[in-house]
């Protein structure tokens, strides 16, 4: 198996840069993932679980390639948009430094999931990023959480505006109870 290999391989090379002989100095460890929401998720958890194991938590953990939506069937959805949408309010909680979506450019391949070739207009999936940068910008994310793990949630201020941002990536329309405290200090 493939997966097996790359696991063993990994264990390998940390136990080999951190070994009392070579000690190597290491900045940064990227990865790549075209799995699902809670896949991607997973594999942060445990990329970061095994950096600390040998010593390196103090580094740059960066998803240096991910699109959870990559076919010409679905790319082009809400649903995507919700994926999407639900791996960035997910990683904007976990340990993760960076992380790039592959890819944004206007192209025929399965993996262009932000413009429409032909028309040259946004698919959902850019109204997704779009939300979430209207998070970012406001730089001071809000302490928030959601009991249903297929609804992501996020939040965040400037002293001044507020956002708060959900994505459902449940089969079906949800229905969802929002308890808001302290949006008003």
């Amino acid at each position: 198996n493939s997966n097996e290999k790359y696991i063993k391989n990994f264990f390998t090379f940390l136990e080999y840069i951190t070994s009392e002989e070579h000690k190597s100095p290491i900045d940064f460890f990227s990865w790549h993932s075209y799995g699902a929401v809670h896949r991607i998720i997973k594999q942060a958890e445990y990329c970061h679980k095994f950096l600390v194991k040998y010593g390196l938590s103090g580094i740059e953990e960066i998803l240096n390639e991910w699109n959870p939506c990559h076919t010409m069937e679905n790319k082009c959805t809400g649903w995507a948009a919700a994926q999407n949408l639900a791996v960035l309010l997910a990683m904007q909680k976990s340990t993760l430094t960076m992380m790039n979506y592959y890819d944004a450019r206007c192209g025929t391949s399965i993996f262009s999931g932000m413009f429409n070739p032909d028309t040259k207009k946004p698919y959902p999936n850019y109204y997704g990023f779009m939300s979430f940068n209207n998070l970012y910008r406001l730089k001071d994310e809000v302490y928030t959480e959601s009991d249903d793990k297929n609804i992501f949630v996020g939040g965040a201020t400037d002293g001044k505006k507020k956002v708060l941002v959900l994505s459902n990536i449940n089969a079906a329309a949800t229905e969802t109870e929002l308890c808001v405290t302290g949006a008003d200090t």
